[in-house]
């Protein structure tokens, strides 16, 4: 019985990142490379052409971002399964790619295992965070301590000089 390939797209602007996503997936069984993207203009055309199972995406693309494209894409195909590959550990750019759709997060120096990991994962359909980008963002989300928000206090401005002038005012003296 022959099972079926899941259909892959890469979206990579840099050659080498590329080629190893590449390596990588065609090492492993029951995958297929259907279409390669060095932008998110032509990531966003070809994931509606070729409709793949999962698209490997890195975020910060020429043209149009990794965000803006998840978003169109999502638009079109909001069953598709994106898993975004990067280098930035923003938690900004984590949380917007989350939010336009991407299934996984990654980042570019994870070890093969983990990548294949992530693409096995998103390609089932489930959420997929490294550990480091999970915790990233478990601490993001965590409020801030007493001491990371204690608001000064407008007497902590003052020179101990300008306390005791403050004092002896408050207790009916003149400025003298």
């Amino acid at each position: 019985m022959m099972t079926k390939l899941i259909r892959v797209m890469i979206v990579e602007d840099h050659p080498m990142f590329r080629e190893s996503v590449v390596e990588a997936i065609e090492a492993e069984d029951g995958y297929e490379i259907i279409a390669q993207a060095t932008d998110g203009g032509s990531a966003v055309s070809l994931a509606k052409k070729h409709n793949p199972d999962v698209i490997i995406m890195d975020i910060h693309l020429p043209v149009k971002n990794g965000i803006e494209a998840i978003t169109e894409i999502i638009a079109d195909n909001p069953d598709a399964h994106i898993l975004t590959r990067t280098s930035s550990t923003d938690n900004d750019k984590v949380l917007a790619a989350l939010q336009a759709g991407a299934l996984g997060y990654l980042l570019k120096d994870s070890p093969r295992a983990i990548f294949l990991e992530g693409l096995r994962n998103v390609a089932a359909g489930h959420q997929y965070l490294t550990p480091e980008v999970a915790t990233m963002l478990a601490k993001s989300l965590r409020p801030a301590r007493p001491s990371e928000h204690k608001e000064e206090h407008p007497d902590d401005k003052l020179t101990e000089r300008e306390r005791k002038v403050l004092q002896l005012l408050g207790l009916g003296l003149s400025n003298r």
